[in-house]
């Protein structure tokens, strides 16, 4: 993050010799200090900085268990996010509860409310569909039409609670049920080996996919699934994962136990929210897809469309050109 820092202030400098002046700066927080970077190159170059939050420093640290809410690092965190908020000239939040965060926080004082924004994540959606019909492949598994498919796709570590789907498939061997896992990470290996342990047979682990092939493996899905750490907070100002807008965009319906306000999946109903802390609700819920009608199950791919068209980036890139106007008269 340190390097990142540096090198972008150091480009800065190169880039005032050598190109013209920027209308905007745009900073979106890949970490903090992007933000920082960002709003220190516009006042070089005597132009407005937006600031995207994507994530919430240091809250989403805190509630992975990854820092202590009343420690020193963490206040410091919060005087500095604060901070960079104050100084932006405008803020755009991915996830819709922007400004109830900066409420709940009692920083409307010192942060203008009419200068945050809300753009979601999304999904280019003619490329996504571009892409499905392009890199179609031949996976048995996969195409098994005798078979009620529940998939996941994503990284296979602590915090997206993957353990919950592997102990779902166990309780439901006994239905006509297959459960593709598709990607890698840290608990992956600890996965695999639980399963051929517990001789849970309707759980397959296909590896890590080039993201050209998403749109097709989702598209082949019964039912798509998404699965996070049971967190008190942290997705109370809503979500904004990409994943979700590749999962909306194939049409099928989705199964998530991350409970978050402003939930799309609700909002839309092109899917269906259960609680977080149990796996025994997720397992429930995909009963509950399973023994779904066709006529039910067709209403959640027709609201997924609308979704889809919502926040398609054709869409939203208009949202982020009204902001940019904005500030650049």
């Amino acid at each position: 993050m340190l390097s990142f820092y540096r090198k972008l202030l150091a480009f800065s400098r190169i880039s005032e010799r050598y190109c013209e002046k920027p209308d905007i700066i745009l900073a979106s927080s890949v970490h903090p200090l992007a933000l920082v970077a960002g709003i220190k190159i516009s006042r070089k170059f005597g132009v407005k900085c937006i600031c995207e939050v994507r994530d919430l420093w240091p809250m989403t640290l805190v509630e992975i268990g990854a820092l202590k809410n009343n420690s020193l690092i963490s206040k410091l965190l919060y005087l500095g996010e604060k901070e960079i908020y104050k100084k932006a000239d405008a803020l755009i939040f991915t996830m819709e509860g922007g400004k109830d965060y900066i409420l709940e926080k009692k920083w409307e004082s010192k942060i203008v409310l009419s200068k945050i924004f809300h753009i979601n994540n999304g999904i280019d959606l003619s490329e996504f569909e571009r892409q499905s019909e392009l890199n179609k492949f031949y996976d048995e598994d996969l195409e098994n039409k005798s078979k009620f498919k529940v998939i996941y796709t994503g990284s296979i570590i602590e915090t997206n609670a993957v353990d919950f789907i592997i102990n779902s498939a166990k309780e439901l061997m006994e239905y006509n049920m297959l459960f593709l896992i598709y990607g890698d990470g840290n608990k992956r290996k600890e996965l695999e080996k639980k399963c051929k342990c517990e001789n849970i047979t309707n759980v397959i682990f296909k590896g890590k996919k080039e993201k050209k092939y998403i749109p097709f493996i989702l598209k082949n899905a019964d039912l798509n699934i998404m699965t996070g750490i049971y967190t008190k907070n942290l997705y109370k100002y809503g979500l904004s994962l990409n994943k979700m807008f590749e999962y909306i965009a194939s049409g099928k319906p989705i199964l998530s136990n991350i409970e978050c306000n402003y939930d799309l999946l609700k909002k839309y109903g092109c899917g269906l929210t259960v609680s977080g802390e149990s796996y025994k609700k997720l397992k429930d819920g995909i009963l509950l897809f399973y023994n779904m009608k066709r006529e039910e199950i067709a209403e959640f791919s027709k609201n997924s469309a609308i979704a889809s068209q919502d926040y398609d980036f054709k869409k939203l890139t208009q949202k982020l050109i009204s902001v940019i106007t904005i500030y650049t008269k």
